[in-house]
Formats: C-alpha cells, sequence, structure tokens
C-alpha cells in the first residue's frame, strides 16, 4: 500500500499506511530495536541506502511516528531501479537526477569490463555519492548486499552501522566510529521472533529468531577482529 501510495502522489495515504504500521504493533522489538540503531548513528542529513522490507518499512515508520532521524534520505536499493521512485526521491530529498526520466525509462543494464552487470540503481547511486552540490552524506546500511556496496569502491569504510566512502583508500574500518556504534549494544532487544500475528510473510515465518541480532553483533565482531589485528587485545575482549 506505502509504495503505490507513493507511486499515485498520495501522501496522505502514504502516511496512514505507515501510521496503522505502528498501530498495529506490525515490526516485532528486535525489527524496531536494529531499525533504531541503524538510524541513530547516521550523520547529520544523510542520504541512507536500504536493502529490504525490514530496514526500509520499519525506519520510514520511526521517523514518521516517533520524529526519530527524520533528516535521513532513506532510500531503498531496489526500488532505485525505477524512475518515477528517483524522480521521487529527488524531490523529496533534494537530490540531483542523474539523467532525464526518459532516459530512465530506457536504461538498459549492461555489461561493464570486468563482467558485471551495471544497475540503474548503481548509476543513480554512484551520481548522488559523486555529487557534493546537495552536501548531503552518502551512506548505505550494513544490511546491503554486494549490488550496493560495490559503488563505494575502492573506497569503502564502515563505520558502524553504515558504510560510506573513506578519505583515503585502504582503511577498511573507522575504529572510533565503530566503537561508538557498538557502545550501548542491549542483546535482551534481539531476542525474540522475527514476525508478529499480523505478519503472514512466509519468508520472516520461516527465519529463526535472532536473525536481526547478526547485524549489529557482526560489527561488534569486526571491530573486535580490527583490535586483535592492532594489538588491542584488552579492547577486543571488552568488546566481546
Amino acid at each position: 500500500l506505502w509504495i503505490q501510495a507513493m507511486r499515485r502522489d498520495d501522501r496522505t495515504l502514504e502516511q496512514k499506511s505507515l501510521m496503522r504500521l505502528y498501530e498495529l504493533g506490525f515490526f516485532t522489538r528486535p525489527v524496531l530495536s536494529q531499525n533504531r540503531w541503524l538510524l541513530e548513528n547516521l550523520p547529520e542529513n544523510a542520504i541512507f541506502i536500504t536493502n529490504g522490507d525490514l530496514d526500509t518499512y520499519p525506519g520510514l515508520m520511526l521517523q514518521q511516528e516517533e520524529q526519530l532521524r527524520v533528516d535521513v534520505a532513506l532510500v531503498n536499493a531496489s526500488l532505485l531501479n525505477m524512475p518515477w521512485y528517483i524522480e521521487d526521491m529527488a524531490k523529496r530529498h533534494a537530490l540531483p537526477m542523474p539523467m532525464t526520466y526518459d532516459e530512465m525509462m530506457e536504461y538498459n543494464p549492461y555489461m561493464d569490463d570486468e563482467g558485471e552487470i551495471i544497475l540503474l540503481s548503481q548509476v543513480v547511486m554512484k551520481s548522488w555519492m559523486k555529487d557534493e552540490k546537495h552536501g548531503r552524506p552518502f551512506t548505505a546500511s550494513v544490511t546491503c548486499g554486494e549490488h550496493v556496496l560495490k559503488v563505494f569502491e575502492p573506497d569503502k569504510i564502515l563505520k558502524g552501522s553504515y558504510f560510506a566512502a573513506a578519505p583515503s583508500p585502504g582503511k577498511l574500518l573507522d575504529p572510533d566510529a565503530v566503537k561508538s556504534a557498538i557502545k550501548h549494544l542491549d542483546g535482551s532487544l534481539y531476542a525474540g521472533e522475527l514476525y508478529t500475528e499480523s505478519d503472514k510473510s512466509a519468508v520472516r515465518r520461516a527465519t529463526k529468531p535472532g536473525f536481526t541480532a547478526k547485524v549489529p553483533f557482526n560489527t561488534a565482531l569486526l571491530f573486535a577482529e580490527y583490535c586483535m589485528d592492532n594489538d588491542m587485545k584488552a579492547e577486543a575482549k571488552s568488546t566481546i
């Protein structure tokens, strides 16, 4: 309903659909905890690329209903292959259009010199990352897959709940940013099912409890590994 409301440019229906999800308690505590963690650690006014349902809808809902990080432009990577969505995001968040609407409609994915298929979404993300005129930090959620993260190559750096482009190549992790992001992680918030009774998704119902905990706690493990590699054994132990 939310997607169709956006496509019809029906802001009232769009807001109602997110409000209804909130009223129903559609998302579980682990899902909401993950999304709060993802949003809270972002830089101010960030463009935040998300991956799928569980890092998009809950985040948008929290922005609207709890006014959590309303400065962030939350953008779904998969939907960036649809010209109407690109145009909508550009208008809402004052972002540049990488090409005309007609050019986007005519765009065909192609294979680059390395044998990689280049999607429209990747062209758009690369454009927004390189264009500094909009003045917004370009970030991607740690939940994103390689089709998103390779946009940052060769300068990808982990900064806690998100990836960004490093100021200098070769640095894979920002220890201060990651440490800050994992500092107050509470495992109890991530315990429990991924779905509620009103959620009929077969995929989520088949997923084992604790799935959302993998995202922030894998980040913590990466930081611990970094500490071990840099002779910071006490820091690694306390992190684990």
